[in-house]
């Protein structure tokens, strides 16, 4: 059986901020089940620049941690990366290559770091505190998480470390991240369609 980890899929009204240079996670309580499998992991909504911000962006998925707080969460799988196309919003989803367990009932993360330039025209559309009504799964309370000073740094090139040390930092934005697991050897599942992207005006 496919099942959905994250973010619920209707962010109609987000606003619009800006994704370069960072290092974020989004994360929630992952259940008490035994013989979980990552399937895929779901991000966005993105969009790259048309310049220096072309806004590559790699993704993983860690476990560990406590509420609000990655430091000392381990690496499940790094996803890899791709490159948002510019112009449109959209989500892109990275699937897994090694099928690996979840561990029962710890914090799960979904990660994505860029090393893009801010040109003015990348972005990310989120939500802030007073819409915050879709985070499901992820924190209703301290919004995504920013890590500085992780082995790698932004680099969307290189690998995520097998260990989440760097200093974080709350902030009170919310990402529409999500991933799908299986239990139980169940097979794979598309992504849920995300509803129409309204954007509010800039938020940094």
């Amino acid at each position: 059986m496919s099942i959905r980890f994250g973010a619920t899929d209707t962010w109609a009204n987000t606003s619009e901020g800006t994704f370069h240079q960072v290092f974020r996670l989004v994360g929630g309580l992952a259940p008490n089940t035994s013989g979980m499998t990552l399937v895929s992991a779901t991000v966005g909504p993105f969009r790259a620049g048309t310049g220096a911000g072309a806004l590559p962006i790699r993704v993983a998925v860690y476990s560990g941690g406590s509420a609000n707080n990655p430091s000392g969460a381990t690496l499940v799988e790094d996803l890899g990366s791709v490159q948002p196309a510019s112009g449109s919003y959209a989500m892109y989803t990275r699937t897994s290559s090694i099928s690996p367990t979840i561990p029962a009932n710890q914090y799960l993360w979904i990660a994505v770091k860029s090393d893009s330039v801010n040109d003015g025209t990348e972005g990310l559309l989120l939500r802030t505190r007073s819409d915050n009504t879709n985070s499901g799964d992820l924190s209703s309370t301290a919004g995504r998480v920013n890590s500085a000073g992780e082995t790698n740094g932004v680099s969307a090139a290189t690998a995520f470390p097998s260990t989440l040390a760097g200093s974080m930092s709350t902030g009170s934005l919310w990402y529409g991240w999500s991933l799908i697991y299986t239990v139980g050897g169940g097979g794979s599942s598309s992504t849920p369609a995300f509803g129409r992207y309204g954007v509010r005006g800039p938020i940094r």
